[in-house]
C-alpha cells in the first residue's frame, strides 16, 4: 500500500490524477485535427488510462471514436 510505496521510492504516492471512470471529459483535440477550423475539444467519457501511452482515454459517444490524450479537462 501507501507504506510500502513509500518505503520503496523515497515519496509519498501523488494521487490527484486519479479520475472517476465514466465521468464527462473534454479533451484537447488540436493534435488529431485536419483543418484549421474543426473543433478544439468535443465532449467525452473518461475510459481510463493507457497502457501504451503517457495519457487518458476519452470516448466520443456520438462518433464511438476514442482519443487519447495527456491535455483533458474534467467535470
Amino acid at each position: 500500500s501507501s507504506d510500502l510505496f513509500e518505503v520503496l521510492m523515497g515519496h509519498i504516492p501523488d494521487y490527484k490524477f486519479f479520475k472517476v471512470f465514466g465521468s464527462a471529459c473534454w479533451p484537447n483535440l488540436r493534435p488529431f485535427n485536419q483543418h484549421k477550423v474543426d473543433y478544439r475539444s468535443k465532449p467525452c467519457v473518461f475510459m481510463g488510462y493507457s497502457p501504451d501511452h503517457k495519457g487518458y482515454i476519452c470516448l466520443h459517444i456520438p462518433t464511438g471514436r476514442i482519443y487519447i490524450s495527456r491535455d483533458v479537462i474534467f467535470d
